[in-house]
């Protein structure tokens, strides 16, 4: 199995961040590669945005996962993974389906921190989808687009760690920074010893593990008859 991790934004930071915390995990490195969408906006900040990326994928599906098993789409609103589950050709993943499903699994609730008011009602139509419902108890949200975060790194680390303080003083249910552009702010929180502030791209990989485990595990229990379709 080889697997398309699919940045579909065109940001070159944000796929090396990606690129670098998906090798951190252990995989074998002939198994994945790590892509950006040429041409999809640098940020995924508005309804347009997406739409726009989602566009842009569709047109590029075939050339972008031929030599592929496995895509995921790493964007905070899995932009692309109803496309892609259309066509039905390889397995198709959520990063945010996919580390919600990690946590559902767990049995564990999150808190979600998110950026930009009017994208929240986006991430909120995520979460609320049935596979998806209730796991996550609560959404607060920091009043700055994600294209504006790089440009006030020290700001915005602020923000959320006072944020992170006040969540942890009132639950201990694990905190997720949603979005690609909160990976490294969230790294920076967990170095600075916020355990409660989740590692995604590690339950990303945990999720697809067992996932892939699971299928095996069926396959074997229940092996295809011959000539069965």
């Amino acid at each position: 199995m080889k697997t398309l991790f699919l940045n579909p934004n065109s940001n070159d930071a944000i796929t090396k961040t990606l690129r670098r915390q998906i090798a951190a995990q252990g995989l074998p490195p002939a198994s994945f590669e790590v892509r950006q969408l040429a041409g999809a906006p640098k940020i995924i900040g508005s309804l347009q945005d997406n739409m726009k990326a989602q566009r842009i994928f569709k047109k590029n599906y075939k050339q972008l996962t031929q030599g592929f098993t496995r895509l995921v789409m790493m964007s905070s609103l899995d932009t692309g993974f109803d496309a892609a589950r259309d066509v039905g050709v390889i397995e198709v993943y959520g990063f945010t389906r996919s580390v919600l499903a990690w946590h559902r699994s767990q049995a564990q609730q999150l808190q979600a921190i998110t950026f930009d008011s009017s994208m929240t009602p986006l991430y909120q139509a995520l979460f609320a989808i049935k596979e998806n419902q209730g796991v996550v108890l609560h959404i607060s949200t920091l009043p700055l687009a994600p294209g504006e975060v790089e440009s006030a790194w020290d700001a915005v680390l602020n923000s959320l760690r006072k944020v992170c303080r006040e969540l942890t003083d009132t639950s201990s249910a694990p905190i997720f920074i949603v979005g690609a552009v909160g990976l490294e702010l969230g790294e920076a929180l967990r170095q600075e010893g916020f355990h409660q502030v989740i590692d995604p791209v590690a339950n990303l990989i945990a999720h697809l593990q067992s996932t892939a485990s699971s299928i095996k595990a069926q396959s074997v229990s229940h092996p295809l008859k011959s000539g069965s379709k």
